[in-house]
């Protein structure tokens, strides 16, 4: 199996399941294990910008499904420490917001624009529709 968080989840189950002697080959095209998220990476009015894209933390565990939440604790993760030592008010304490780049090259040019798909935790847009309509996507053909 890879040695991205999956496989290496799976491996852990399958010998969780098998017995403590059950084997498993990790394969995987990296160095090293625990898979590698994409790193965004983007110049917006001659300053490079860059976010995560995908593994930046462990992200709200409380919502995480039963058998998650026990592999975590089966191999010592103590997510309880999430809410001790990542600021939970770290956007809203400096007024910041989500948001999606459109690139000049694509869009003709570069724009940052309300992120209408993820809103949550309260902080969704009113009017999706007037948002979605500032986006520099071409018209949706009417229906026949």
């Amino acid at each position: 199996m890879g040695g991205g968080l999956s496989g290496l989840a799976a491996a852990f189950l399958y010998r969780q399941r098998m017995g403590h002697n059950a084997r498993v080959l990790v394969l995987d095209n990296h160095d090293d294990f625990g898979g590698h998220a994409k790193r965004n990476e983007f110049r917006v009015g001659g300053t490079d910008l860059i976010g995560y894209g995908g593994s930046q933390s462990i992200d709200t565990p409380q919502h995480y499904s039963a058998a998650a939440k026990k592999v975590l604790a089966d191999i010592g993760v103590q997510t309880g420490r999430f809410y001790d030592y990542f600021d939970q008010d770290f956007f809203g304490s400096r007024n910041l917001g989500r948001g999606i780049y459109f690139g000049s090259e694509a869009y003709g040019r570069a724009l940052v624009l309300p992120d209408v798909t993820r809103g949550r935790d309260g902080d969704g847009p009113e009017d999706v529709e007037a948002l979605v309509g500032q986006y520099p996507l071409p018209p949706v053909p009417a229906p026949h």
